[in-house]
């Protein structure tokens, strides 16, 4: 019995496991795309400048919206970036300079160049193994023997100094172009339309610096449903007010319920009370059928010579050897003085 109740609490619990995985609590909903406002140089001038097709997402409810971003630049470069969303948004600075970027993939270049000798090196190592050379002579005067090894290691590793400069430079044309991709959450307050705005923060041309971003709208299923349970009942409550004051206007009585309602209670009351009534005065009537009953059975007359008085009852004598206990003397009134 315990291992059936075991198994079926092990099978519920997988089913509320598999609902759990298969219902989600947060539901993302993409509202649109749109493309980010480049701001002129220095905030001065007109004000932003559109890029070409530039525009904002619109929102139609409050809550949490995630924005994913990506900026193109034609150069290495810091450019800052503002989302807004009915007035509240965030910001930020993707990017890096263009000295940092070139210290950066001349790092990365020197770190590919040492790993490519490294390789070379122990696959010429593995390749030439112990090497060794020897040679004898023979003189008039003797014999002489000498044995000459190599390295492989050693030979490996100045096969790939040979073979690998030491020389690292960027290519020709490497500024560092690319795309930074991002992403932000904001709280939109209410309705409103979500905008980027991008700036140069170094004071850079932004010639060539473009921008997009997505609009995901983050919804809760649980706070959903919480909230359409509370405007059902708030419709519910609604109309049943629009219906009562519909019928007071074509003459209903408002407190009829009420009153009916009242007399109900008020005769529920009554029934009750003649019902305890009821009971009592026949409990009354059978307390009087009985004492009467019990007046008029005749009682039984002693027989001749007996005497009606009961038998008295033997006192009990003392003990051998005991003291017998003696009554206590009446206690003497006092006599009344003469005259």
């Amino acid at each position: 019995m315990r291992r059936v109740r075991l198994i079926g609490f092990a099978s519920l619990s997988c089913s509320l496991l598999a609902l759990t995985a298969c219902h989600p609590r947060f539901r993302r909903e993409t509202l649109g795309t749109g493309t980010a406002v480049l701001a002129a140089p220095g905030g001065g001038g007109d004000g932003p400048s559109a890029a070409p097709g530039g525009g904002g997402v619109t929102v139609a409810a409050p809550g949490t919206h995630e924005i994913r971003w990506a900026i193109q630049v034609p150069r290495a470069m810091r450019v800052g970036w503002t989302i807004d969303c009915g007035g509240t948004g965030q910001a930020g600075v993707a990017g890096e300079t263009l000295e940092a970027y070139r210290e950066r993939r001349l790092a990365e270049l020197r770190a590919a160049r040492d790993r490519d000798r490294r390789t070379v090196a122990a696959i010429s190592g593995a390749a030439l193994g112990q090497l060794g050379a020897g040679a004898r002579v023979e003189t008039p005067t003797g014999d002489a023997e000498a044995q000459v090894a190599v390295d492989g290691q050693a030979a490996g590793a100045a096969v790939a100094d040979a073979v690998i400069a030491d020389d690292v430079a960027l290519p020709a044309g490497d500024v560092g172009a690319g795309e930074y991709r991002g992403r932000a959450e904001v709280e939109a307050p209410g309705p409103g339309a979500c905008t980027m705005t991008l700036t140069a923060a170094d004071g850079d041309d932004p010639r060539g610096v473009t921008g997009g971003f997505e609009v995901i709208r983050v919804v809760d299923t649980v706070a959903e449903r919480r909230a359409a349970r509370a405007e059902a009942r708030q419709v519910a409550a609604r109309a049943r007010i629009d219906l009562q004051a519909a019928l007071v206007t074509q003459g209903a009585d408002p407190m009829a319920q009420q009153r009916a309602r009242d007399r109900a209670d008020a005769e529920a009351r009554a029934a009750l009370e003649l019902r305890l009534r009821a009971e009592a005065d026949a409990r009354a009537e059978a307390q009087a059928e009985v004492d009467a009953r019990a007046w008029s059975t005749p009682r039984p007359r002693p027989a001749p010579g007996s005497s009606s008085r009961p038998a008295c009852r033997p006192r009990p004598r003392p003990a051998p050897g005991s003291t017998p206990r003696s009554r206590p003397a009446p206690a003497s009134r006092p006599r009344p003085a003469p005259g």
